[in-house]
């Protein structure tokens, strides 16, 4: 009888093991597989000539766009982060609400919930983006790169080759409001920071 108890004791256990699938994962990159994703501010800046930039690293000449989403993988893998990654930009022929999947919600490193879903992201974040790839705050400019306005369209013409026209707006990671996307600006970009969502 003591045997038969330990046995289903035992095979309890297993089963339950298998069905939450407890252990061997990697618990500091969750958001790399599920419904759970990650949202944040990068801790470099970068020159608006964003083309340059990710040519530097890559080898390769691509788009604004796409310049900017090779910055936010480079940035995201040397934080330890697994996953895709692509930045909130828009250029002149593509808005940054395009360029992401509905994957979310999002998260910052730290855990608190930034964005449920993609029609959310359209609007205003519920906490400031301001934590890094490292789970660190920044402190410095209020200056992200972005040419989009609330609701994620593109604003002016900017081709992130350094010839991006004036004004010109860019977004704010301490802001709630719509700020967080777009700021007025008629001066000329300084080094910028990017926003990366991960897909």
């Amino acid at each position: 009888m003591f045997k038969k108890r330990m046995f289903l004791y035992f095979l309890v256990i297993a089963i339950a093991g298998i069905l939450c699938n407890c252990g061997g994962g990697d618990s500091g990159d969750e958001g790399s597989g599920g419904g759970k994703k990650r949202i944040f501010v990068t801790s470099a800046r970068y020159d608006p000539n964003l083309i340059s930039e990710a040519e530097k690293v890559t080898g390769d000449i691509l788009t604004g766009p796409e310049a900017a989403d090779a910055l936010c993988q480079l940035a995201a893998s040397g934080g330890g982060l697994k996953g895709e990654w692509k930045a909130w930009i828009s250029d002149a022929t593509v808005d940054a609400i395009d360029r992401i999947k509905d994957v979310g919600p999002w998260y910052l490193l730290t855990g608190e919930k930034v964005f449920n879903n993609k029609d959310n992201l359209m609007t205003t974040p519920q906490v400031p983006i301001k934590i890094t790839e490292n789970g660190e705050h920044y402190s410095a400019d209020r200056c992200v790169y972005t040419n989009t306005e609330v609701g994620g369209k593109k604003l002016y013409i900017c081709t992130w080759d350094g010839s991006c026209n004036q004004p010109h707006v860019y977004g704010d990671p301490e802001s709630t409001s719509n700020e967080w996307t777009s700021v007025e600006h008629s001066g000329v970009f300084s080094n910028c920071y990017l926003y990366c969502l991960e897909q």
